[in-house]
């Protein structure tokens, strides 16, 4: 308490704001502290392979995750492995859609996120007819 008593003597601060500053400045200091881990859990991912006719691989396709509460879209391109993933997002029911030229959209709805634990969805693209 001397501590405290000098600190708010040296910037004339009352006792009782001095005091609030300082639980203010420990609590701060404390969530700053904390491991990203724990706020990790709050959030979820979709990630999946997106394949074509005869499971090959489909590089380049768009992947349109819609959360359905709030019409909020993230958007994300396969990799050249036809691999993708979605992340931060907020659990609840959403619409994925997967697209690309020369093929028909494919839409899944609803998809459940769930905080903490990937949602695995893979995609298999059917050719688009002209």
């Amino acid at each position: 308490m001397k501590t405290q008593a000098a600190f708010c003597q040296a910037f004339t601060i009352s006792e009782a704001r001095c005091t609030v500053i300082l639980w203010v400045a420990l609590l701060g200091g404390a969530l700053l502290l904390a491991p990203a881990s724990s706020f990790a859990q709050i959030v979820g991912s979709v990630k999946g392979h997106v394949s074509g006719p005869g499971g090959i691989a489909v590089p380049g396709a768009t992947v349109i995750l819609i959360e359905n509460a709030t019409g909020e879209r993230k958007v994300t391109w396969t990799d050249e492995e036809g691999n993708y993933t979605i992340s931060g997002l907020k659990p609840g029911p959403c619409k994925l859609e997967t697209s690309l030229i020369g093929f028909r959209t494919e839409t899944r709805d609803p998809v459940q996120v769930s905080p903490g634990q990937p949602v695995e969805i893979d995609i298999q693209l059917t050719m688009a007819v002209p």
